[in-house]
């Protein structure tokens, strides 16, 4: 009797539920133990290794030389832009408001297939991203706080501009999930993304001091290095064989729930208005612009 498969959709619940615990323990890495340019060099190189070495010792071949230009600009918005932006916002930033800031995914996916032509608007889609944008808007300037920190605010805004890489990511590495091996995939999106990322971070470690390091860090590291990096974009990677990139997007709802646990449980902080009030206007945009039929750009990739 063959085994069932398991449900595409429990790749990205399990991808989104490890995400949804690296906001904290991410930022719980910074300053103390790493910097944000440490970090990210780690990350991509490590994870990089350990996919090689799987494609090699699997026999895989390169891909076709026509996707290559894909490749280069998913490992440009995924890895080098994504994990730089992520790292730096998030040190500037708190856990909660990241994960909620990350939520806007959707609506920005559904605007970059507005713009491209592949899309059109209607007085639901048009509510769904003004809804979108606001909540975004209120949540990176912390409810219109006039006495908003410049760092808190550049953090925010610096996040706001990884979900926006992020779901550009999505819709570009979606056809080549398709078409080759899952850690094909992501070893080829980690290499183009280490050549943007080594050439500003390769002397990053220069006067590190290995013994800062304590066990809550070791975990901490390894956590964000081989579960939040390699482990979940690899499940991502899978998801999107079977599912479109908009339900991928989807699965951002939960890191919020995460997030916020995780923050009160081991920083002490409590979400506030402030994150109900930007939960509401996103969550209620993203709905209005995503409860519609597959997008065509995806459908004809």
């Amino acid at each position: 009797m063959p085994r069932p498969s398991v449900s595409p959709h429990l790749y990205l619940l399990a991808a989104s539920l490890i995400w949804g615990g690296s906001y904290v323990i991410g930022k719980g890495l910074m300053p103390g133990y790493f910097t944000p340019i440490q970090i990210i060099p780690l990350r991509v190189v490590i994870s990089l290794g350990v996919l090689t070495l799987l494609t090699s010792l699997q026999g895989m071949k390169a891909p076709l030389r026509r996707d290559l230009p894909r490749f280069a600009l998913a490992g440009l918005l995924g890895v080098t832009i994504n994990q730089t932006l992520f790292f730096i916002g998030l040190n500037l930033s708190r856990p909660v408001e990241a994960s909620i800031i990350h939520t806007t995914g959707p609506v920005w996916v559904l605007l970059f297939a507005l713009v491209s032509g592949s899309e059109h608007y209607d007085g639901r889609r048009l509510l769904g991203i003004m809804l979108g944008l606001a909540g975004a808007a209120w949540m990176v300037s912390g409810g219109g706080q006039t006495g908003l920190s410049p760092e808190y605010l550049y953090g925010n805004l610096i996040l706001l501009a990884n979900i926006f890489s992020y779901g550009l990511y999505l819709v570009i590495i979606r056809p080549l999930a398709g078409r080759y091996h899952p850690l094909l995939v992501m070893q080829w999106v980690f290499l183009f993304g280490a050549l943007g990322i080594i050439p500003y971070s390769w002397n990053s470690f220069s006067g590190w001091d290995i013994g800062v390091m304590d066990a809550y860090a070791w975990f901490a590291i390894t956590y964000v290095v081989l579960g939040a990096t390699l482990l979940a974009f690899l499940l991502v990677t899978i998801g999107l064989r079977k599912l479109p990139s908009s339900t991928a997007a989807y699965y951002n709802y939960l890191q919020p729930l995460i997030a916020a646990m995780l923050a009160w449980w081991m920083r002490g902080e409590r979400p506030g208005y402030i994150h109900a009030v930007a939960a509401v206007l996103i969550f209620t945009g993203v709905y209005l612009v995503s409860a519609q039929k597959t997008w065509k750009e995806e459908v004809k990739a």
